[in-house]
């Protein structure tokens, strides 16, 4: 389901479903390497587009099932009856949204549907943006498509880079233990700090580059989080902290 951003979640009691009520949708852009759409994609991409429209309490009602699952970007699950209790317009506040790299998934009377919501919420004088990538499942039950199941993640802004010299990297190099069969390989690949999960002995996922936010602190492009590098009191590298999702992570240096 669309949802408002984070900043306005705690304005609704069903911050997933808040941008499903209010927005106002933009032509949906068409995703890389478009084909011809079949008539059943053809209206579920009418379905999503009109869930973007203001106001439009009867079409959500009747679209999306009453026992619907739907999941915000916290994990809390809203129901339809609670969405519908707080479904009411907010004339104050202007939503100027479009969907993008829209990408629908027909398997018999079963559909998923992806897309990503980029734009802006007007309150006042204040310009709050958006940008966010919904999920949704339909069912094709008594001959219609309906939502039964939906979830909404954030996409992060994308973070400035620190300047720094890039000589201290090759302090980081190495390889950081979590467990005895998962490392975390560091590597500096000219000029660029590297990193690699490996489970036993073996490239887990691709590699990543972390970004500088400071000498001792980096990200990764695109994700939440960020990893610090700690040293002991000779000023020796011994291990890095992985944090996020209100946690902390040691892993040791070992090599």
């Amino acid at each position: 389901m669309k949802s408002t951003v984070a900043l306005l979640a705690m304005l609704f009691a069903s911050p997933a479903l808040a941008s499903a009520q209010f927005g106002e949708a933009g032509p949906a852009q068409p995703s890389a390497g478009s084909r011809p759409q079949s008539g059943d994609e053809q209206a579920l991409r009418e379905m999503d587009r009109r869930l973007l429209i203001k106001g439009d309490r009867s079409f959500f009602e009747s679209l999306v099932t009453d026992d619907a699952i739907i999941t915000d970007r916290n994990g809390r699950v809203t129901t339809k009856a609670e969405a519908l209790k707080t479904f009411q317009p907010l004339p104050d506040l202007k939503f100027a949204l479009t969907r993008e790299d829209v990408r629908v998934h027909i398997h018999g009377d079963a559909a998923v549907l992806s897309a990503r919501s980029v734009g802006t919420v007007q309150a006042g004088s204040q310009t709050i943006k958006v940008d966010e990538r919904t999920t949704d499942m339909y069912a094709r039950l008594g001959g219609r498509w309906r939502l039964v199941a939906g979830h909404t993640s954030d996409i992060p802004a994308e973070r400035t880079a620190a300047k720094i010299d890039a000589k201290i990297y090759d302090q980081y190099v190495g390889e950081y233990q979590l467990t005895p069969s998962v490392i975390l390989l560091i590597t500096n690949e000219g000029g660029r700090l590297m990193t690699q999960a490996m489970s036993q002995g073996k490239a887990s996922g691709s590699k990543s580059e972390l970004l500088p936010s400071s000498e001792t602190t980096f990200f990764t492009q695109g994700q939440a989080g960020e990893m610090v590098f700690v040293r002991d009191g000779g000023g020796r590298v011994t291990h890095l902290v992985i944090r996020g999702s209100g946690q902390e992570i040691q892993v040791t240096k070992v090599k």
